[in-house]
């Protein structure tokens, strides 16, 4: 019986009462607003300026707590505004990549946007493909992966009138299912509902700050209890230590830190939209900055993804092999499928579709079974299902090794075709197709620059040992290449070794490739970019994940960056695009700190000489506009090939002790100076912050930290001899 399925009014009718097909609760934009609001006045930098203004009001210094205030909303505006800003840009390029499902209405196939599904819908299922709603299986048998509610990789089967639930997808098989729940109804819309309520983790460079920003107040707690120590006992007036007290808890906050390194994200995310890299998450910059191992497919990455047929043997029987390909081909996806559909002659009675387990596909015609597939996997099949002898068959298996070897030690894919004669009880091998992918130009160079740059280019395929080792040895990469059997019998601790000598792991099944990356994160930062089914499992475990604009839905919906172009350059860029940025986030905390060590000591002496040096309004200028103006030129900085160990941690040793002699030579040269003239202390501070840029930017130009001691020295004692 032919299904009919919704009208297209029927459709709209129900997407009026049910809504949009959408899992994860969609928030108006006002309601983002003022969650941003909220998030930026409940931040440490924030509530402290709010004390300081509520105890400048409190003891009735009207205009301290006006411009204490005044600048609490202008830090929040601009926090907010940035963030705000960056939201929805993200949210245009979310836009971009919309996920299709096929549907029956009106007696017709067609394709629709997955939040255009309502209930009743009819939805064609195919291997690889998301469920995009809650229903029922109302035609056809699947093996489903639910690895999303369940946490096991194995896949469920599932026949007519079982259950399918959004969120997991189909291994194998083909069917129809009829829509029952959309949107946040569905299971994964439940949990979305919860998971809102989860606070994310922080990024490796958001803990750096925290632990700098933590210093700075145990810095401001020490100097706080030392100024009531010796300022109580004094009888120093309480409103006179109280605005001393708020002079200093304004000196430890670097209140333009957080929306420069906001800005430094967005403008680095703009970028790289520019070229193609669709970011989902700010912080996925820095995620992927922080890499040491970078795991890919070979298909597309190192050569083109254009596969075309090279040789079929035997050549005699070429006509035929591809006709029986054509047979066991079905899904207008897949590039192999693709190939050989051109070629089917016949509707099939019965078929099973390609999947990265079983590694073949097959169509049954009568008493004819037609089977395409890896070499391996038919080989694996002729065993169980030919009568022959023992003999008969290892004579066989040999001569079809001994071709598949010949021929994937030239670089070239294959597909294996075989047929079975249900009647006569005959399985018999019919050929190999073998196919050939272009190397993509340039590969060997990037492959190297990453390597020098301390990242690992490893390649995870399903393919076959000799055919990636000779597209290997064709780029010019020399190394270990592993492959199922290998991987099989080793330990985790021994796997986590054998990386730092392997190349390449072959023949792997989705699986391995989850073991693969989840060993890997006890040790490393890990980058996987994948495209299919097949990698799914280990997109979503590694640290970031990346997928090219043509990848199967599903690997889009895990992935954190969408590549438009699939070549390797553009993962350089984006790896070396994301490690200048932590690099402009360290230039800014190493220009931005010593200025607030340098508030706090020199505030503090207040309480020696009954006197404010610096007053809250000062400070906050000092901070907000002093700090922050000459900060936006870093974000200009030439861009540079970086290594980890460069911008990772965030203040290493080197920079630790340059910020101390910094703080050092400012407290002496704003103290002398000022002790020498009595001038506008603030003025001198500014001064001093204007020469340290220029200081800064020669330490970053690699210039030994001994050559600014000593141009600092000499300024110090220049400046001392004049005065």
């Amino acid at each position: 019986m032919e299904l009919f399925g919704l009208t297209e009014n029927e459709a709209k009718r129900l997407q009026k009462i049910y809504g949009k097909n959408i899992s994860e609760p969609k928030k108006p934009s006002i309601l983002v607003f003022l969650e941003l609001l909220f998030k930026n006045v409940k931040e440490l930098f924030n509530i402290l300026l709010l004390i300081a203004a509520i105890i400048s009001f409190y003891f009735k210094n009207y205009l301290d707590f006006i411009l204490i205030f005044l600048f609490f909303l202008i830090n929040i505006f601009l926090g907010v505004f940035q963030e705000f800003k960056s939201f929805k840009y993200l949210q245009k390029l979310k836009e971009m990549y919309k996920i299709k499902v096929t549907v029956i209405r009106e007696g017709k196939k067609k394709k629709i946007n997955i939040e255009d599904l309502v209930p009743k819908d009819l939805v064609i299922l195919g291997e690889g493909d998301l469920i995009p709603a809650d229903g029922v299986l109302i035609k056809g048998k699947l093996k489903i992966n639910e690895a999303t509610f369940t946490g096991e990789s194995k896949a469920v089967e599932k026949s007519k009138d079982n259950k399918l639930f959004k969120g997991s997808f189909v291994e194998e098989g083909e069917g129809i299912m009829k829509v029952e729940k959309i949107g946040l109804e569905t299971r994964l819309g439940k949990m979305n509902k919860q998971l809102i309520e989860i606070k994310e983790e922080q990024t490796m460079i958001e803990k750096e700050l925290n632990k700098l920003i933590f210093w700075l107040f145990r810095l401001l707690f020490f100097i706080s209890i030392t100024v009531f120590i010796i300022g109580l006992p004094n009888q120093y007036s309480f409103s006179f230590l109280v605005v001393l007290l708020i002079s200093l808890i304004i000196a430890s906050i670097p209140q333009g830190l957080p929306v420069l390194i906001t800005s430094s994200l967005a403008l680095a995310a703009r970028r790289m939209a520019k070229e193609g890299v669709l970011i989902r998450k700010l912080k996925s910059i820095e995620e992927i900055a922080l890499i040491d191992i970078l795991f890919t497919d070979k298909t597309g990455t190192l050569t083109e993804n254009k596969i075309g047929i090279h040789s079929i043997y035997p050549k005699e029987k070429e006509k035929e092999i591809l006709q029986l390909a054509g047979l066991a081909s079905f899904n207008e996806k897949d590039s192999i499928d693709k190939l050989f559909l051109k070629y089917k002659t016949f509707e099939e009675d019965e078929r099973k579709s390609f999947n990265s387990k079983d590694k073949y596909s097959y169509a049954k015609l009568k008493d004819l079974i037609v089977y395409k597939g890896a070499v391996d996997s038919i080989l694996e099949l002729f065993i169980l299902k030919d009568k022959g002898s023992r003999k008969e068959k290892e004579k066989i298996i040999e001569y079809w090794e001994n071709i598949a070897n010949k021929l994937s030690k030239k670089g070239l894919k294959l597909i294996m075709v075989a047929i079975e004669n249900l009647k006569e009880k005959k399985f018999e091998i019919k050929g190999i197709i073998a196919l050939s992918d272009k190397i993509r130009k340039n590969v060997k160079e990037v492959v190297e620059e990453l390597n020098k740059n301390q990242i690992k280019l490893i390649i995870l395929t399903g393919d076959r040992k000799e055919t990636t080792k000779a597209i290997l040895e064709k780029i010019g990469l020399k190394g270990k290449i592993l492959n199922r059997n290998d991987l099989i019998k080793m330990r985790d601790d021994q796997l986590l070794k054998e990386l730092n000598q392997t190349i390449a792991f072959a023949e792997l099944f989705p699986e391995d490739k989850l073991r693969i990356v989840k060993v890997a994160k006890e040790k490393y930062s890990v980058g996987m970019l994948g495209d299919g089914v097949n990698d799914s499992l280990a997109l979503k475990k590694a640290n970031i994940s990346l997928v090219v604009g043509d990848s199967s839905d599903l690997a889009k919906g895990v992935a954190d960056i969408v590549l438009l172009e699939n070549k390797l350059e553009k993962i350089k860029d984006l790896i070396f695009e994301g490690r200048n940025v932590i690099y402009t986030i360290k230039k800014l905390a190493i220009y931005t700190i010593p200025t607030n060590i340098v508030e706090l000591v020199i505030g503090s002496v207040g309480v020696f000489i009954k006197r404010i040096l610096l007053k809250p309004v000062q400070i906050l200028w000092i901070n907000l506009i002093t700090d922050s103006t000459p900060a936006f030129l870093f974000f200009k900085d030439e861009k540079k090939k970086l290594k980890k160990k460069e911008v990772f941690p965030l203040l290493n040793e080197k920079d630790k002790k340059f910020v101390i002699i910094s703080s050092i030579f400012f407290i002496l040269f704003v103290s002398t100076t000022f002790s020498k003239i009595g001038k506008n202390l603030m003025l001198l501070i500014i001064m001093w912050e204007l020469l340290y840029f220029f200081f800064l930017k020669q330490y970053f130009e690699e210039r030994s930290t001994l050559n600014y001691l000593i141009i600092l020295s000499s300024l110090f004692f220049i400046q001392y001899f004049i005065l």
